[in-house]
């Protein structure tokens, strides 16, 4: 009788329906999981990864297309300077105002410049004498400009000056300014002023989604895109004029020179050397796509782990059904509420209900101690049935299973059950072992609740359930398994708290029920279980 402790094989009514524990399949969906969340994730890295190597690429082709352009126009401001500075070494600067000659040439010098806005022409006590703008020119004071203190100075090279708002025009400017010498001395200077907004206009297209501002080797913006109208001043010890300082020029990832977020930045120096580029794309705009790809990519991956999920446990619940229609099984009834089905460990034995067995396990360890070998060997059984191992069904005679609880019984000391004579051709496709494990729930339970030195009685029975119901069962067949206190009544015994839970949830998961003792009632319990009829028998 023990085989059935541990799992029957064939036997002569029907082979054993074997089952893969729930456990395997945690364990295999929690792999498939594992490998979709690693897929998934390297995917989405790998196409982060991709999306910033083309902003990289990005932004060094509008880096190199917008310095070459100011580069170019840079040299095209130097030849114009020097054009009118040649003219002019050799005349004296006070006869410069009344020729318009000379207001012919800066006209024309102007004409070869789109992005200047005037060439003037100052003397060397800071006063305009000539400009492309107006003839003749009123000598506006331009002594406090930074260009002519600096060209005072003794700076003999072209000078980029500060942006300023200018005494016509009312629009903020700067001025690219050259000396002019007589005989080494400071004549005058001659200069370009030149429009911002008219150069950023012609960039905007370069630049595409970036943002790009010129500035002095100081940090004084002269030239900024719409993204980035509110810069001023790039810090002299910020990442693009410290890169600019000692590298001249490169790609960084850091902090963006228009509002402190992450961008990728480019920076050159201008070949002059004295003014730096900067173009910089915010992470926003460079991963915008790539959020949205990587949330679809996620979504895909849970749709995927649900399904793998659904076909597991799909698999898991529809083959006990199958097999017991394949032997003629009444259909079964699915398990109970979340809350049943919750309580449940892989195998079907029920976590909260293991410590009604503790006096039962104590005793037949007991009895095995003494020297019976017998019940030390069906502890053992019993024991491992207690774990996660498999349900194994098969069609059996529950006659020999109330044989095998007695006997465990028996041999534990425990409770005195006596066998009443079944009614009818009683046959179940259910795991032994298990059937075994329920009435030893019911019957130490009863126990528990009865006098002391009661004994118990069980009878098996066949009924049919058609206009009738009993615990909400369907209509069919149904064993009905029923151990009794004789002669007490459950009103005197108390409570039956917290007892038949093992027997309960296993008997609901097979579509049957337990009943346990009504309190207006004798004390007795029941298990219901679907009927299955036994195998035609063969033609002669």
């Amino acid at each position: 009788m023990a085989r059935f402790l541990r799992g029957p094989g064939q036997n002569g009514a029907g082979g054993a329906l074997p089952q893969r524990p729930r456990g395997w399949r945690l364990a295999v969906l929690a792999l498939a999981g594992a490998a979709l969340l690693i897929v998934t994730l390297l995917l989405v890295l790998a196409d982060r990864a991709a999306e910033m190597a083309a902003a990289r690429a990005r932004v060094v082709r509008s880096l190199a297309a917008v310095t070459e352009t100011l580069a170019a126009t840079r040299r095209n401001f130097d030849l114009v300077l020097e054009r009118v500075g040649l003219e002019l070494e050799v005349r004296s600067l006070a006869d410069v105002r009344d020729d318009r000659a000379v207001h012919q040439l800066m006209v024309e010098m102007k004409n070869r410049l789109p992005n200047a806005e005037s060439v003037f022409v100052v003397d060397a006590d800071g006063r305009t004498v000539t400009s492309s703008r107006a003839y003749p020119m009123p000598p506006y004071d331009v002594r406090e400009r930074d260009y002519f203190r600096v060209a005072r100075a003794g700076e003999t090279g072209s000078y980029v000056s500060l942006p300023f708002r200018g005494q016509m025009s009312r629009t903020t400017s700067f001025v690219v300014s050259r000396p002019v010498l007589h005989e080494g001395r400071l004549a005058g200077l001659v200069a370009i002023t030149v429009f911002p907004v008219a150069l950023t206009s012609s960039y905007q297209a370069m630049l595409g989604d970036a943002d790009m501002v010129l500035a002095r080797r100081d940090g004084a913006v002269l030239i900024r895109t719409d993204g980035a109208r509110a810069v001023e001043r790039l810090p002299e010890q910020g990442e693009v004029m410290r890169l600019a300082d000692e590298a001249g020029g490169g790609v960084i990832h850091g902090a963006s020179f228009i509002d402190g977020g992450r961008a990728l930045q480019g920076v050159h120096v201008l070949p002059e050397g004295d003014l730096v580029v900067a173009v910089a794309i915010p992470d926003d705009e460079i991963l915008a796509g790539w959020k949205r790809r990587a949330l679809i990519a996620g979504g895909g991956a849970l749709l995927a782990f649900l399904g793998i999920a659904a076909v597991l446990f799909s698999r898991a619940t529809a083959r006990p059904a199958e097999g017991a229609r394949r032997h003629g099984a009444s259909p079964a009834r699915p398990p109970g509420g979340a809350g049943e089905a919750d309580a449940v460990v892989p195998g079907g034995i029920v976590r909260d209900a293991l410590p009604v067995l503790g006096v039962l396990a104590a005793n037949l360890r007991a009895a095995g101690k003494s020297g019976d070998t017998a019940a030390g060997a069906r502890l053992d059984d019993l024991t491992g049935l207690l774990g996660d191992a498999p349900e194994r069904p098969a069609l059996i005679d529950p006659a020999e299973m109330l044989v095998e609880a007695r006997a465990l019984l028996a041999g534990g000391g425990a409770v005195d059950l006596a066998l009443a004579p079944p009614v009818g051709d009683v046959r179940l496709l259910v795991d032994g072992g298990r059937l075994v494990l329920a009435v030893l729930d019911v019957a130490t339970g009863l126990a528990a609740l009865a006098p002391a030195g009661r004994g118990l009685t069980a009878a098996l029975a066949l009924r049919d359930l058609e206009g009738a119901r009993v615990h909400d069962l369907p209509a069919g067949t149904y064993v009905r398994v029923r151990l009794e206190v004789a002669g007490v009544e459950a009103h005197d015994t108390g409570a039956p708290a917290g007892r038949f839970a093992l027997a309960s949830a296993w008997a609901a998961g097979g579509g049957g029920a337990c009943m346990p003792p009504m309190p207006d009632g004798p004390l007795r319990a029941e298990l219901w279980l679907p009927h299955t009829a036994p195998p035609p028998l063969p033609r002669t």
